[in-house]
């Protein structure tokens, strides 16, 4: 999303997670998606080259991809837009993320996610498209994927918790008016283009096995969405960058 939404030239290319080729220990030991290998000579093939620089981190990649973009066009210029863009980012991973994670992984009961909603919500105005204005920014890259993670595992009950409670919780969101500002937000995100070529909405709905929800009723949920995880290849000072 932050490449395409920055137009940095890049290229892309899928691996598979399930069994992921060897040489990707190189780009990141951890084995953890996304990563970008910036730099280095030029590649002959899908492994990265050795004199590039291998960067990891969604967030550290975020800076980066807006930092090395010359528009710099994922934060404002404006230095009270900016704190507003880092600040939604930092209420969603401390009232968001751990709370989707405890729900569909733990077990936890789903009607927690609506006070997840009411945080964020609470940072939304109906006068602005999006997160921080009528521009994408960080902010707004930062929650869609969850957004819809949130969707899937909610919306089609798949997750660690007892059957019929994610669809009920879901159900709310979509047409409680309490949370007009929230639907308004990601039918927003989802309607923008480089949003909907990020994902695979015929694969991301068919939910892969999860572990932890063996013990309960409930189907499982993908870990990650979309399930093509990107690696690209950013040109800098015509020496080709690799990214993965």
């Amino acid at each position: 999303l932050a490449l395409a939404e920055s137009k940095v030239p890049h290229t892309q290319v899928e691996i598979d997670l399930k069994e992921r080729p060897s040489w990707y220990a190189k780009v990141n030991p951890a084995g953890k998606t996304p990563a970008i290998a910036y730099g280095g000579s030029a590649r002959t093939s899908d492994e990265p080259t050795s004199d590039s620089t291998k960067i990891t981190e969604s967030l550290v990649l975020l800076d980066f991809i807006n930092d090395v973009d010359p528009e710099h066009r994922l934060l404002p210029k404006d230095p009270l837009e900016r704190a507003r863009v880092r600040f939604f980012m930092e209420k969603f991973n401390t009232y968001y993320t751990p709370v989707w994670n405890a729900i569909v992984f733990k077990g936890e009961d789903p009607q927690h996610m609506l006070q997840s909603i009411d945080a964020l919500q609470s940072l939304l105005s109906p006068n602005e498209k999006y997160a921080v204005g009528d521009e994408v920014t960080l902010a707004d890259i930062t929650v869609f994927p969850f957004f819809l993670r949130t969707e899937i595992s909610l919306g089609g009950d798949h997750g660690a918790y007892d059957e019929g409670c994610g669809k009920k919780v879901w159900e709310m969101l979509m047409t409680d008016e309490k949370y007009a500002l929230f639907r308004n937000y990601y039918g927003a995100l989802k309607a923008r283009d480089t949003f909907k070529s990020s994902y695979d909405e015929v694969r991301s709905s068919r939910p892969d096995s999860l572990s932890s929800a063996d013990s309960h009723s409930c189907p499982s949920v993908p870990v990650a969405i979309p399930q093509r995880h990107l690696r690209n290849q950013i040109p800098r000072a015509q020496r080709e960058q690799e990214s993965w």
